[in-house]
């Protein structure tokens, strides 16, 4: 049950002044700035001075991780799990997100805290992976390192793994498991992505896991 007394927190990852000083980028920061009743943690790597200040006005809390960041699309996930471990018994939910292509127009918090009896909160693009050539790709590579139990993904819907929100414990989980599965060696690099399309069929049968669709819920 949602506890009034802990705060939630709304966590991301910003690697390199080029990428940072994309326009996107900055209407995203403008689009969570007006928020003042959840908390908000930005993991830096590459990031000026200058940056980091202008971050400030944004962030609650700015984090240069104690690891080495060597791929983003693995190592944020990691280094929010040590961030959130290190501040366990604050946050009720986490709301993970990319930092760029998003605009928070609402209180995601006030959508999960609706729905006590879920966990999680996973959000599907509408399309399914055979529709979508790169989650078609990322998928297929993602197979190729299965010793079995691979999928053809057909009917699959895709899963964006830029927009992921789970009680705190949950959140934790998700972040090693999706560490575990893309910190590996291989032909073809492994997104985050990959490995939640991946577990999509097991996801739904989840009665602890709602699955958000942009044309059912105003969660996306």
């Amino acid at each position: 049950m949602y506890k009034n007394n802990m705060n939630n927190i709304l966590v991301t990852y910003v690697q390199g002044e080029k990428f940072f000083n994309n326009f996107d980028c900055e209407i995203f920061m403008k689009s969570i700035y007006k928020f003042k009743t959840f908390e908000k943690l930005c993991i830096v790597k590459d990031i000026s001075d200058h940056s980091v200040i202008v971050l400030r006005k944004y962030f609650d809390h700015i984090v240069f991780p104690d690891h080495s960041i060597n791929f983003p699309n693995s190592d944020r996930f990691i280094a929010y799990y040590e961030w959130l471990v290190k501040n366990r018994n604050t946050y009720d939910y986490v709301f993970h997100v990319d930092f760029r292509d998003m605009i928070i127009q609402k209180d995601p918090f006030e959508y999960m805290k609706k729905f006590p009896e879920y966990d999680a909160f996973l959000t599907v693009e509408g399309m399914k992976i055979s529709e979508c050539q790169c989650n078609s790709t990322w998928a297929h590579s993602f197979n190729e390192l299965l010793l079995s139990h691979r999928h053809n993904f057909t009917d699959h819907l895709v899963i964006n793994t830029g927009t992921i929100g789970a009680k705190y414990s949950t959140f934790l989980n998700f972040c090693l498991l999706m560490f575990t599965n893309t910190n590996r060696i291989a032909k073809n690099y492994t997104f985050d992505q990959a490995v939640f399309n991946y577990l999509y069929p097991y996801f739904i049968q989840n009665p602890l896991v709602k699955i958000c669709h942009p044309s059912e819920t105003p969660f996306i």
